[in-house]
């Protein structure tokens, strides 16, 4: 993967994870009992929230499930385009 991706991999991951804090936090659940009604362990859930894991799409479709929001409310982002790597010919 190019450094240029990696780059957009870690800052979408951050973005998720505020996301998903904030979402958790206004539904007043604690990283517990999201993880539990998530089917995740407390450690994931954490390093999800803490921006050190990279969720699965499944993992974020579990995670919507539970905050009974839409899986596109976690993953949206403020510029819904990416540029795509440049070819060489």
């Amino acid at each position: 993967m190019s450094r240029r991706l990696d780059q957009l991999t870690v800052k979408h991951c951050e973005h998720v994870a505020v996301i998903i804090k904030e979402k958790r936090q206004a539904a007043g659940l604690s990283i517990n009992r999201l993880s539990e009604m998530a089917g995740l362990s407390q450690c994931m859930m954490s390093y999800i929230e803490q921006g050190k894991r990279v969720p699965t799409i499944a993992t974020v479709f579990r995670i919507a499930m539970a905050l009974n929001i839409r899986p596109e409310e976690l993953i949206r982002t403020e510029s819904a385009t990416v540029a795509s790597p440049k070819t060489t010919e």
